[in-house]
């Protein structure tokens, strides 16, 4: 004859089920009856055991992969984009002057445009000399100077700036375009003109052709912005930093 007995234990706060078999056997046998207890933990328990082992794992991997780029990343940070060897940046530009003239062009744009950014107030100058073929005539100021040297730093970005070049030609053009662009970063001018002081640029070319575009996306972006007379006491125009 054999029973089963089936009994829940709770130890310690955890319950585990178990499985107690009591099994009959002849008198003779010195211990008459033989308890066997199998214990085991649901696998819903194992599972949240797991997960919760595996979540400790991964924190403390994402933990040390994020120290790891801080690190890294620290000295580059520190590292300011003025410093030498650095690669020029955009946003360390603080004056830009546009110029476009030509003296027998009567189509050609005639404007000088200065803007100056001054980091201590995070405020800009900005000014407008209009002549010729721009839509507009006379001297301004810009009623939104800051935004307007955003729009140009943004175009001289997009454009790439720092890396056009104008090849040097034996080709001379006689009352060519005058026209010029000058970006000042870290107290560096790199000035882009079809009217150098030695040799003649090649126009044509593409390098010559993408200065150009530029100039007209320039204009574009400086034309597009109200202006307004500038105040008595302040005239227009403007020098390098």
């Amino acid at each position: 004859m054999e029973s089963t007995w089936r009994a829940t234990m709770i130890s310690f706060g955890v319950s585990e089920r178990s499985s107690a078999i009591l099994s009959q056997h002849d008198m003779s046998n010195r211990w008459p009856l033989r308890l066997r207890f199998r214990l085991w933990r649901s696998p819903a328990r194992d599972m949240c055991h797991i997960s919760g082992t595996q979540l400790r794992s991964l924190h403390m991997r994402v933990l040390s992969i994020v120290a790891a780029i801080v690190m890294l990343s620290s000295p580059l940070t520190a590292r300011a984009s003025c410093d030498t060897g650095a690669p020029p940046a955009y946003r360390d530009i603080t004056y830009v002057k546009v110029e476009q003239f030509s003296l027998v062009g009567q189509q050609h744009p005639w404007y000088t445009y200065t803007a100056a950014y001054f980091t201590a107030g995070r405020r800009a100058d900005v000014s407008l000399d209009a002549h010729r073929a721009v839509g507009i005539t006379g001297s301004f100021v810009s009623t939104s100077p800051l935004d307007s040297f955003k729009n140009v730093v943004h175009v001289l970005k997009t454009a790439r700036f720092f890396a056009m070049r104008l090849h040097p030609t034996s080709r001379l053009y006689l009352d060519g375009p005058e026209d010029s662009i000058t970006a000042t970063r870290c107290g560096v001018s790199t000035v882009l003109t079809t009217a150098p002081p030695s040799e003649e640029p090649n126009l044509d070319d593409a390098q010559g052709k993408a200065f150009f575009a530029l100039l007209k996306d320039l204009r574009t972006a400086i034309f597009s912005r109200k202006w307004t007379a500038p105040p008595p006491h302040s005239s227009s125009g403007g020098s390098s930093p």
